[in-house]
This record gives structure tokens, sequence and C-alpha cells, in this order.
């Protein structure tokens, strides 16, 4: 069987609410340490593809367990930060925590944390060196006087102008249009389920001009032994598999990223992908994934990074 017995049985049981369980998809975004790791691998890959300041309004796909990533983006400089989630996970109490740990991380310019610790987290770096380039010692002590680490830890309560948290954000018209300069996502976008009108609320959210950084996982996510398995279910036995859980992956390939974030109007600047030649052949999946080409079928992880082209809404 491809399929793992106790993912088919996950499935079923989400058709019986008595007997569902839905796990917290907060992951482990209330460690500090993840949440800068996160954050400091995405800067250092914006790096690479032509950013040179923090972008003043810097949003999050899916924070999950905390805003840990938004709050290290504002004390990387950011005027202003929004988590954007389908379902409300953060707590201001984890939120706090998190802040407190990282003021730390910034004031010790600590190194981001690698392999080691963090041995399954993408992008993967050829340097793990604090990014001093990027942090001038001039902005971080501004970010980190303690007139700044009281306001970040007031909006943590209160939320508003500098630190906002729309969770369910529903649609596009939850955030103002062409207000972020920066969005991003870690490990989100493969389970959205309503991929194209996401990537059309990105589009209508960012400034022409600004980027986007999404790190997206194609694997199985351990329901199967083989990390293509999920593509050889058929369309009946898929909808057992997922059953009515509302996070799953979504199945959708490499390409079908590509080909929205072009139609929405962004330009890819930087495409990494991780290869993996060990899944099932193409003739062992199911319809229309085996006639999928062979860099879709060989990939297992993408980092695209974009640009959003001005003049598309």
């Amino acid at each position: 069987m491809i399929i793992r017995p106790r993912s088919l049985l996950a499935g079923l049981r989400s058709y019986v609410p008595t007997l569902s369980h839905f796990r917290d998809m907060g992951g482990s975004t209330t460690s500090a340490r993840y949440c800068y790791a996160v954050w400091m691998r995405h800067l250092v890959k914006l790096s690479e593809a032509g950013l040179e300041k923090i972008p003043a309004t810097v949003a999050e796909l899916g924070p999950g367990g905390s805003l840990g990533i938004i709050i290290a983006a504002l004390l990387s400089g950011a005027e202003r930060g929004i988590g954007l989630d389908a379902v409300a996970h953060a707590d201001s109490e984890s939120n706090l925590r998190v802040l407190e740990e990282m003021v730390e991380l910034f004031r010790c310019r600590t190194s981001i944390p690698g392999h080691t610790e963090f041995p399954q987290l993408r992008p993967v770096l050829l340097d793990y060196a604090f990014p001093a380039h990027l942090l001038l010692d001039e902005t971080l002590t501004q970010c980190l006087a303690p007139e700044r680490i009281t306001a970040i830890r007031r909006a943590i309560y209160q939320k508003g102008n500098l630190l906002e948290y729309v969770a369910p954000w529903g649609n596009a018209g939850s955030i103002e249009p062409q207000s972020i300069d920066l969005l991003l996502s870690q490990a989100v976008l493969e389970h959205v389920d309503a991929l194209e009108t996401v990537y059309a609320c990105m589009s209508r959210w960012l400034r022409p001009g600004a980027l986007m950084s999404h790190v997206i996982d194609y694997p199985c996510h351990n329901i199967s032994s083989h990390w293509n398995g999920q593509w050889a279910c058929g369309p009946r036995y898929w909808k057992l598999v997922r059953g009515k859980r509302p996070f799953f992956i979504n199945r959708r390939p490499h390409s079908t990223h590509l080909q929205l974030h072009v139609f929405n109007g962004f330009k890819p600047l930087l495409v990494e992908v991780r290869v993996d030649e060990t899944g099932l052949p193409a003739h062992r999946l199911a319809p229309p994934y085996r006639y999928m080409d062979k860099t879709n079928l060989t990939t297992s992880g993408s980092l695209i990074i974009s640009q959003k082209t001005k003049g598309k809404d």
C-alpha cells in the first residue's frame, strides 16, 4: 500500500466530528531561534536576488504558532509587520516570549542557526554568518533601543499599525491594495487549497516592485513511504485520504507555482529547486501526475523569489 494506513484512517476519521482531531499547524514557530533562522535565511536569499535594504512593510502568509518572523522583521528595521493566517494560532504570551528571546539574538549578532540545529529547514545557505551587510550597526541600534522594544511589546497586545494580525484573512479585501513591500511564506503554499485565489490576493496586496519569497515543500508530508506517493492516488482514493481536514497538502507541482507567479504579474528573480530522484517512477503515478515532465517529477522543494511587475493590479 502506497499510502500509510494511519494516514488513510485519519482522513476517514475526519468525516466523523466526534472522532476527528486536527493538528495545530503552528509547527516550530513558537521557537525564537527557529523564527530567527527562517527570517535570516530568506533575508540572505533576498539579498542574492537584489534586495539592498529592509522593506518598509513586511507580511508573512501563514505565521502559525507565533508572529516571530514578523517580529524579526521589525527588529531588522521594517516599519510595519503583518501576519496573515487562515486560522488564528498566535497568542500574545507566546509572541512576547519570542520577542524577548529574539532581541538577545539580534543584540549578540547571532549566527544563523544551520543544519545541525534545523536539519530540515530551507533554504540552505552557503554561509550562516550574521548578515552584517544587510543589518548595519546603526540600524540595529535604533531597532533595539528600549523605546522601540517597548513599542513592539505594546503592539503585541494591542495590535495596530506597527503589528497587525489578520486571521482569518479570507480575501483580498483583508489588506489594503498595494500596501506590502515584502511577503514571505515558509512551507505554507503546499497546504493552500484555493491556490489561484491566494496568488491573486498577493498580487493585489503588493506594491509594484515589491518582493515575494516562498519556500514550498512538495513531498507527501509523511503520508506515504515514497516522497511522491501523494501523486499515486486517484481522485476517489485521494478524497478519502484528504478527508475533511482543514489543512492538508494540495498536490500542486512546482510548475503550477511558477505559472501562477507569472499569471499574477510576478517576475521570478531567483528559483532554487531541491531534486529527489528516489520517488515512484512516472508509470506508477495516477493521471495526470504520470504525465508531468521530469522537472516536476523530481522537484521535492523550491525557493521562489519574485518581484511584482509595475502596472499589474
